[in-house]
């Protein structure tokens, strides 16, 4: 145990120094949607869990969307539990590095699972646990999860090859796959499987038991039921079901070939931390799912010493080929060929399939450090190490002497000028970074004693990783988010809300703070919660409408309308926002035409982080029930959003219903609430001649 805990310590304490303010909730994680979406579903599912409840629909979003059937809100995960004992904000974070300190012991597992000796398992451990696509986890709350336990699952399914610990490898291979089908994202889960069954068969062929197998795969299926379930409830009505996804839409969003460069040079593509993210033709014409996939220089070593043709390691070089090959397929005709199976629309994001090159790749640098300690491989790793080094050495003092420039064929998006040479300086330090380190452990690897040779090199590349890769995990100050937005007093308690700071809802215009001390995106977080976005607004009670998750998995209804008023006046847009019961628009401009002299009334301007904020009143609008004798039918649904986005389109006075029919026009009658709630409504009425009742939620299959 003492050698095994010495093998393992840097590589703890390393983590230990990362997760501490974490861990003590003195800073949190802000990057992409980590507070802007999945803050507001932690604080929703926390409030329905302290009153004993799985909530099925979010009532505070867009006229209450799904939350249990949504994957991407996790809702059925364990770790949910600890929002019964802390704040959702900790919790949120709990998520991220609960499942990094998982995937170093679930990868350290597959690589003794695998056969490889301490040491060898632990490179294996540190090579996934620190690589890019791991820590590109550390941004996405639906990943973090599948990814970190994609190594355990391959790992029990190995040892479901093993008589000796067969029966342990089944029961594992069962709660694993339910873990990870319930963590975010069943893709992610998919590939793991794959991964592993891939090198279960190449250890041990034709002795795996199959049946048992498929057995603990069905049980598996079986406890994520629910979670399944409620997904095939919602997606025929979401937008992700109604349109889906064909082959020619999937291969747009695979990464360029080209986009590879960043497996040498991490993070090639700019900075997330700064908002510097450019070269997004190489990603299908959008940012890049995983800031970075670099494995980093020392692991590529290992990994190189580790090829060998004995079946495994065959198995595993396979993986990492098949992985990056299907990663980086954009516009190739692999890439088309992908997207053309079966299955191949439901891979919205080609590059996760670079976890089945995460996964071989770890295997294989685990192993080549295994054959070095052995001596097979000493003189190899230490000639690649070298070989490493000055060709780093090599790249830096070619970028940073002026004389390299950028090949016209590789930037196609024209960096240059004062942008290209700001770039070129930071692959230079990254290049000397990376030489630096590759130089310190190839005279480790020469000079350190034996025993502590294999830790040294670990400790360096995980700390090489931690430094290089920093921007894939920036931390602000939790106190900020935890205060309330000062906006939030100029509002009525409950109130419905419309920002149009989400979904651009307003037209193009919210972006860089106006005084921001630096150009960290850090700014633009905390002007977000000062401006009451959904994320600050919705724990406090306020409902937000038309605020869609980017998952697409909200109802169809929902997002059309967001998408269409994009394109209004600002007339039409109030229009649409009165017929959805808005009561404020928060708006960081002031309105324009019409619109400002008789549908709104402008209640406050505010400052939020040095940028103007205008509060408007729409006295107009649809109050949350109302039962009306004008109706008139819609046959599709594109004559029906023709009518309601027509101008003059009153939602007081005309009903808008789905079928055939000749229009109707009667008095209008009265309605009383008796309740209110996420997933019950109760109501009076009372109508000489009929008419439709209007609540103003939006449509779900599950009502």
């Amino acid at each position: 145990m003492r050698r095994r805990l010495a093998l393992a310590a840097p590589l703890l304490l390393l983590m230990a120094w990362k997760i501490a303010p974490l861990a003590t909730g003195e800073r949190t994680l802000f990057l992409r949607d980590v507070l802007n979406t999945h803050l507001a579903l932690r604080a929703t599912l926390a409030e329905g869990l302290s009153e004993g409840t799985l909530p099925l629909v979010d009532p505070l979003r867009a006229g209450g969307q799904p939350l249990a059937g949504n994957p991407n809100a996790v809702a059925f995960y364990p770790d949910n539990l600890l929002l019964l004992v802390a704040s959702p904000l900790w919790q949120l974070n709990a998520h991220f590095w609960l499942h990094w300190l998982l995937a170093l012991a679930a990868a350290t597992w597959l690589g003794r699972a695998w056969g490889l000796g301490r040491e060898g398992a632990l490179a294996a451990g540190a090579a996934y646990a620190f690589s890019g696509l791991m820590l590109s986890q550390l941004n996405l709350y639906n990943g973090v999860a599948p990814v970190a336990l994609a190594p355990a699952l391959a790992a029990a399914l190995l040892e479901s090859g093993e008589t000796r610990t067969r029966r342990r490898g089944l029961l594992a291979t069962g709660l694993l796959l339910a873990l990870a089908l319930l963590g975010g994202d069943p893709i992610l889960a998919g590939l793991g499987l794959l991964a592993g069954a891939a090198l279960a068969v190449g250890r041990h062929g034709r002795a795996l038991p199959a049946g048992r197998l498929a057995f603990a795969l069905a049980a598996g299926v079986l406890l994520a039921l629910p979670q399944l379930g409620e997904m095939l409830r919602i997606l025929g009505e979401s937008y992700r079901g109604f349109w889906g996804y064909d082959a020619a839409a999937q291969a747009r969003t695979a990464p360029d070939p080209r986009a590879a460069i960043d497996l040498v040079l991490p993070l090639f593509f700019g900075r997330p931390d700064l908002g510097q993210v450019w070269g997004s033709a190489y990603f299908g014409g959008f940012p890049p799912l995983y800031f970075s996939l670099a494995p980093g220089w020392l692991a590529l070593t290992l990994a190189a010493c580790g090829v060998a043709r004995e079946r495994r390691a065959v198995v595993a070089a396979l993986l990492v080929a098949i992985g990056l090959a299907a990663a980086f397929s954009g516009g190739t005709p692999w890439g088309g060929a992908l997207a053309a199976l079966p299955a191949g629309g439901l891979f919205r994001f080609p590059v996760k399939l670079a976890l089945l090159a995460a996964l071989g790749g770890s295997l294989l640098a685990g192993s080549g450090l295994e054959r070095a300690l052995s001596g097979e491989r000493r003189r190899a790793l230490g000639w690649g190490l070298a070989f490493a080094a000055v060709a780093g050495l090599a790249l830096w003092a070619l970028l940073s002497s002026g004389v390299a420039t950028a090949p016209g064929a590789l930037f196609t998006e024209g960096l240059a000028g004062a942008a290209l040479a700001a770039e070129r300086t930071r692959w230079a330090g990254i290049a000397l970074i990376s030489a630096l380190a590759a130089g310190l452990a190839a005279l480790g690897w020469r000079f350190l004693p034996e025993r502590t040779r294999g830790p040294a090199l670990l400790a360096l590349h995980a700390a090489t990783q931690l430094l290089l890769l920093a921007p894939l995990a920036p931390t602000d100050e939790a106190a900020f988010y935890r205060g309330r937005a000062p906006v939030a007093d100029l509002l009525p308690a409950g109130a419905r809300l419309a920002h149009a700071g989400v979904g651009e809802l307003f037209g193009p215009g919210w972006g860089t703070p106006g005084e921001a001390p630096d150009r960290r995106t850090v700014w633009l977080a905390r002007r977000a919660h000062a401006e009451l976005h959904p994320f600050a607004g919705r724990p406090l009670g306020f409902a937000y409408e038309l605020d869609i998750a980017p998952d697409g998995l909200d109802a169809f209804v929902t997002h059309a309308v967001a998408r269409g008023m994009k394109h209004f006046s600002d007339e039409r847009r109030l229009a649409v926002l009165e017929a959805l019961g808005v009561e404020r628009l928060l708006l960081f401009r002031e309105l324009e035409g019409e619109a400002a002299r008789r549908r709104a009334r402008l209640e406050a301007t505010t400052e939020a982080e040095g940028a103007p904020l205008h509060v408007y009143a729409l006295p107009g609008a649809l109050p949350r029930a109302a039962l009306l004798g004008t109706v008139r039918y819609a046959p599709t649904m594109n004559a029906a959003l023709e009518a309601v986005f027509a101008s003059g389109f009153d939602a007081r006075a005309l009903a808008v219903v789905a079928g055939e029919g000749e229009p109707r026009l009667a008095p209008p009658g009265r309605v009383e609430l008796l309740v209110d709630e996420a997933e019950r409504v109760e109501a009076e009425v009372d109508s000489v001649a009929g008419g439709v009742l209007v609540l103003a939620r939006a449509h779900l299959p599950i009502w």
